[in-house]
């Protein structure tokens, strides 16, 4: 099914936001000058780690409430947008406490998973609903498992204090004066892309199941019996 094929990309790209920071939080402890050693950045750096599902606990119902209102499709694309920019904005920040404000407002922003859920049973068959869920909860583990390594693939691109030196004295100035903003600007990139099969695969084929479910629903009343 292309449809849910395009909603499992919506929702793997969602979560690799969740762990892209587990690998770097600790450097960017060390980078933003909160601990003047490694072994006192940890506190510091599992706060950070957590502070994405600190803002999601709080807004996972509210959501559910817009979502009713205003369409799964339209708040899922809106959600997707803002979370890609407070994910994108943590790479060019240089303090901890804007990396702490930016990680909770993405989590305030990203219900995108339970969204995810949500559309599936317009997407398929009664039949096949456990099928669809085991596949679109899957990306979850994929995601979690691929942000750590896009991150730590990425990140300090032009080497760091404890490592290499710069590889590219030309790119001094932005990247490696920024040395999370690449694994994070791809992120932000893979969440923004996801709009297209949002749009173009799964809006079509929600709007299709609910057109033909409107028949049955009107003819509905004329079945039941009088009382």
């Amino acid at each position: 099914n292309v449809a849910v094929a395009g909603l499992c990309y919506v929702a793997w790209s969602s979560v690799l936001t969740v762990p892209i920071l587990f690998p770097l939080s600790g450097f960017m402890v060390l980078e933003y000058g909160m601990a003047e050693a490694r072994e006192d950045a940890g506190y510091f750096a599992g706060f950070l780690a957590s502070c994405f599902m600190i803002g999601r606990t709080l807004t996972a119902a509210p959501w559910g409430v817009v979502a009713d209102k205003h369409g799964l499709v339209p708040v899922l694309a809106a959600c997707t947008v803002m979370s890609a920019i407070c994910t994108v904005a943590v790479g060019f920040v240089d303090n901890y406490m804007a990396a702490v404000v930016l990680r909770i407002a993405n989590g305030l922003v990203n219900p995108i998973i339970a969204l995810v859920k949500g559309l599936l049973p317009d997407m398929v068959s009664h039949r096949d609903q456990h099928r669809a869920m085991s596949v679109v909860t899957a990306q979850w583990q994929f995601g979690l498992i691929m942000g750590p390594g896009l991150s730590g693939l990425l990140a300090y691109p032009c080497g760091n204090d404890w490592g290499s030196p710069a590889a590219d004295e030309d790119m001094e100035g932005f990247l490696c004066s920024r040395p999370f903003l690449l694994p994070l600007a791809v992120c932000g990139a893979l969440q923004l892309t996801s709009l297209l099969p949002l749009w173009k695969l799964v809006r079509p084929r929600i709007e299709a199941a609910r057109r033909a479910a409107q028949p049955a629903e009107e003819a509905a009343p004329a079945l039941r019996p009088e009382s």
